[in-house]
């Protein structure tokens, strides 16, 4: 197991030396009668310890018994164990010196998440014990507070995470999601500078993301913020925090995270969508453009000095955005799209493409060009953008240059996108 014996369970002895079978020295049907006595002796000696179960496999908490007979878990011995937790936990919050050690803590806050997985399974009482005991504000708490140890941090977002993943009643979830404890903790700023706190920070943020649905989804959002009308990410802090991580530099931090925002933006709950939804256009979208713009610039600079990795690197980069924004516009949110158009394209791509040399020319689908094309010459419109003084002049006032500049960029694409490409490649 991944922490080693239960609590309560003598360890199970393994064997001084590996054992061995020469391959060259037996014939085949031997070699595995030898396998099998040896494993039905040890299996017999002290049951199937952990380390020869298939893997997936773990014995069960109730099976592994100190004295035989008495099961692992009881209510009285976790709510003994949840006082003891409050208690040290109250300590991290008020900055004074823990009653225990920091690591005798982190083993009571195993044990104790331990319990809980096993009561969902076989005791729904447990759960309620964890209610009364409040336990979820003192976990919160405690991550919040500037002091805390970072072992004491890293376990408690484990558990979390654990609990997330194993509440398998509806009312063990939804008292996890109430209260506001979640929002109070994503809304936070909980110290993520160590390597493994932000790990499991995103590992809770992806397994929550991917347990909510209509129903329990909108207990993370903050009515009270949403109603204002102005997008502000406290109004969902969940989502807030996956978009936050999705660009980071981190692979499996902006992995996970981009995963989690994905799963929340399918969510057609009125109230989240429009909640994730603003997030995405105020937030993502602009940074996506950002670093799509930083990669072309990074890309030209590495060209221009005859940087091979620096130019990898750039386009890297260019792959890793592009991707992401394909994932949103797959989703089909007319919102995102529309955000994309205006700031990908509009403020991206045309910018850049207005500054080319020669300047942007693409063919003609008039019926006039059409009439004089018969030699196979391409044809070429007579308007022609050199500059964005150019554009501006042509286009009149702020409004309208705004519209025309989303019109002009959607037909850019969409003869980009015309010229012999595969059904395929035109959609992505």
């Amino acid at each position: 197991r991944q922490h080693g014996p239960s609590v309560g369970c003598p360890p199970h002895p393994r064997p001084q030396r590996p054992l061995a079978v020469g391959a060259g020295l037996l014939a085949a049907p031997a070699r595995m009668s030898l396998l099998n006595g040896v494993l039905a002796a040890l299996q017999s000696a002290a049951g199937t310890p952990p380390w020869l179960l298939p893997l997936g496999e773990t014995p069960r908490p109730d099976d592994c018994s100190a004295g035989g007979g008495t099961p692992q878990y009881t209510g009285e011995g976790l709510s003994r164990l949840l006082a003891t937790i409050s208690k040290d936990l109250d300590c991290v919050v008020q900055g004074r010196s823990l009653r225990h050690s920091a690591e005798q803590l982190v083993e009571s806050i195993r044990q104790a998440t331990e319990a809980l997985v096993w009561g969902e399974r076989h005791d729904g009482t447990f759960f309620d014990i964890f209610c009364e005991r409040q336990a979820l504000a003192g976990f919160v708490a405690a991550l919040l507070a500037p002091g805390a140890p970072q072992v004491v941090r890293v376990q408690l977002l484990q558990s979390l995470s654990i609990l997330v993943q194993n509440a398998r009643r509806d009312t063990s979830f939804y008292y996890l999601l109430s209260g506001g404890h979640i929002n109070t903790l994503l809304a936070g700023q909980p110290d993520l500078r160590d390597e493994e706190a932000l790990a499991y920070f995103v590992a809770f943020i992806k397994s929550l993301a991917l347990r909510v649905d209509d129903d329990t989804a909108r207990l993370l959002v903050d009515r009270r913020v949403a109603l204002l009308g102005n997008f502000r990410p406290e109004s969902f802090p969940l989502f807030h925090q996956a978009v936050r991580l999705a660009t980071h530099r981190d692979h499996m931090v902006k992995t996970s995270a981009r995963a989690a925002l994905l799963s929340m933006l399918r969510i057609e709950q009125p109230e989240v969508r429009s909640s994730a939804t603003q997030a995405t256009c105020v937030i993502l979208v602009p940074t996506l453009s950002q670093r799509l713009r930083d990669s072309w610039c990074s890309a030209s600079a590495a060209l221009h000095a005859l940087d091979g990795e620096g130019l990898r690197d750039a386009l890297d980069g260019e792959e890793d955005v592009l991707g992401l924004l394909n994932d949103l516009l797959s989703l089909q949110i007319p919102e995102v799209q529309e955000a994309v158009a205006r700031l990908v394209l509009a403020t991206t791509m045309l910018p850049m493409l207005l500054g080319l040399d020669p300047p942007v020319m693409y063919d003609d689908f008039s019926e006039a060009n059409e009439a004089s094309s018969q030699d196979g010459a391409a044809n070429i419109i007579d308007v022609q953008v050199n500059t964005e003084a150019d554009l501006t002049c042509w286009l009149g006032d702020e409004q309208e240059q705004e519209q025309a500049t989303v019109d002009v960029a959607r037909e850019l694409a969409s003869q980009m996108l015309g010229c012999g490409m595969s059904e395929t490649n035109k959609t992505d």
